[in-house]
């Protein structure tokens, strides 16, 4: 009897997938992403593949600027355009249609109100993005304020529409970049459970032990004591009381107690 065995798939990888999707080689392909989406030397090929996982969660094409590689603190980020955040928004089943308000105080645009409706929603997503809050001294901003704004709310209210996450617009990555970094990690280990390696146990120095001792008395010779005070006080100093059977009391020196 002859047996078939049966042939199964093999997982493609994330590269390899991209480049066929694109009618390339998996060699050309990452040399053009190299040359062309992500033209720096420091870039890895882990960058890429992070980059490209991005893209092909939401489908767009970085050949035609739909998603750009943007240089950060410690790799790349993805960003995408005002086409690109209104392709995703197309894609999904419950949009219906996104629109903006502009909002005028004495002639002046101060603010911009994004509203994205979704077919499965009653209520409106709706973001609203202010002018003396977003505006920068940049080309952009200081040229076309208005339509700069327009697009930060659209983007904003799509974004929060539909969840979408892991991808930025280009304003938001350069105040990114702009600000310093001032994040510090806390410690949340308490100190009592807090174990000490060798070095720091051997390098302690330990506690010196103090014990409270009596003073030690030294008991004169008599001799000594004789030559330093007179004989009254000599006799005071020696004298004992002593009972006897009798219930006599008894006074005599100590060279009489000796004899005794």
């Amino acid at each position: 009897m002859n047996e078939v065995a049966a042939v199964q798939p093999q997982e493609r990888s994330l590269t390899t997938a991209m480049a066929e999707k694109y009618g390339m080689n998996t060699e050309n392909f990452l040399a053009t992403m190299k040359k062309t989406v992500m033209p720096s030397e420091s870039v890895s090929n882990e960058h890429i593949a992070a980059f490209m996982m991005v893209a092909k969660e939401y489908d767009l094409n970085p050949f035609t600027e739909e998603i750009y590689a943007f240089p950060a603190k410690g790799g790349v980020k993805a960003m995408v355009g005002l086409d690109g955040w209104i392709k995703i928004a197309n894609r999904q089943p419950a949009y219906h249609g996104i629109e903006h308000v502009d909002n005028f105080e004495d002639g002046e645009l101060v603010s911009v109100t994004g509203i994205v409706h979704r077919k499965d929603h009653s209520v409106p997503t709706k973001i609203t993005e202010y002018m003396d809050e977003c505006k920068r001294s940049t080309t952009p901003w200081n040229q076309w304020p208005k339509r700069m704004l327009r697009h930060k709310a659209m983007i904003q209210a799509i974004r929060i529409a539909f969840g979408v996450c892991g991808i930025y617009e280009k304003d938001e990555l350069e105040r990114m970049e702009e600000e310093p970094d001032s994040f510090v990690p806390l410690n949340v280990t308490p100190e009592t459970t807090k174990p000490l390696n060798l070095v720091q146990r051997l390098e302690e120095p330990k506690p010196k032990r103090t014990r409270s001792r009596k003073p030690k008395v030294t008991e004169p010779e008599p001799g000594m004591l004789i030559k330093e005070v007179g004989s009254e006080e000599v006799d005071k100093l020696f004298t004992k009381n002593v009972s006897t059977d009798q219930g006599q009391q008894v006074e005599f020196t100590i060279e009489e107690e000796e004899k005794i």
